[in-house]
Order: C-alpha cells, then structure tokens, then sequence
C-alpha cells in the first residue's frame, strides 16, 4: 500500500533510512538484513558494546541522521524570511529551537500552533475584496 499511495513508514527510524541510503539499499530485502544484522549484533555482540559511552553512540547515530537534513531548504527559507517576511522561517526556527529545548512532540505542537495562528492572523488582516 505504501507504494501506491507514497507513505513513510512511521515506526522505521530514520538512522536505519540514512545508513540504508547510504548503503545504496533499494529494496525490502535491505531492511530484513539490517534486522538480522541488528539481532546478531544484540546477541554477540552486547556485552562489547555497554562499555561504550552513550556521547559515542549518539555520535554514531548523528554522522548517519545529519545526511538527511535539507541545509538548502534551509538557506531557501531563509532568504524568503529576508525577501518578503515570510513566515515559513520563524515557524521552522521555533519548531527547531522548542524541538531541541523540551523534546520533539512539543516542537510538532508549537509550530502546529503556531503556523495556524500567523495564517489566522493574516486571514483576517487580509480584508475581502
């Protein structure tokens, strides 16, 4: 279904999406490894790995995930926010800046609030003509 209609798989993470599109992965078949990669990893491998400081492991983590972020986009929005004040870069920096301050759902809430505010706001300063 998710190929008809051009889903995302919620549940996946997006550390195993980058490291498989790193890996030039292109099927199904990809993921299945990579569990069975990862279960291998957890029976043999575990007691190897616990020593590991958690900086390091979310460092591992961070070099696959910082591939996916669109710094164009970035650079886009910003230069609308310089051209005409749109509000698409205000939103974006609040979203980031509550994301990294009080965790991720909050930062989806606050610029759910927010993005309907400014464009209610702007509806109703518009005027009919």
């Amino acid at each position: 279904m998710k190929k008809k209609v051009g889903g995302y798989p919620v549940t996946g993470s997006f550390s195993r999406t980058a490291i498989n599109a790193e890996s030039g992965a292109r099927s199904a078949l990809s993921t299945a490894i990579a569990a069975v990669a990862v279960v291998v990893v957890l029976l043999f491998f575990t007691p190897y790995l616990e020593s590991l400081p958690k900086p390091v492991v979310a460092s591992i983590v961070i070099s696959c995930v910082i591939r996916l972020i669109d710094f164009k986009e970035f650079i886009h929005l910003r230069h609308l926010w310089q051209q005409e004040r749109n509000t698409d870069f205000f939103v974006f920096c609040v979203v980031v800046l509550t994301s990294l301050a009080t965790g991720v759902e909050n930062g989806l809430l606050a610029g759910v609030i927010l993005h309907k505010f400014l464009r209610w706001r702007y509806k109703k300063n518009a005027g009919v003509l």
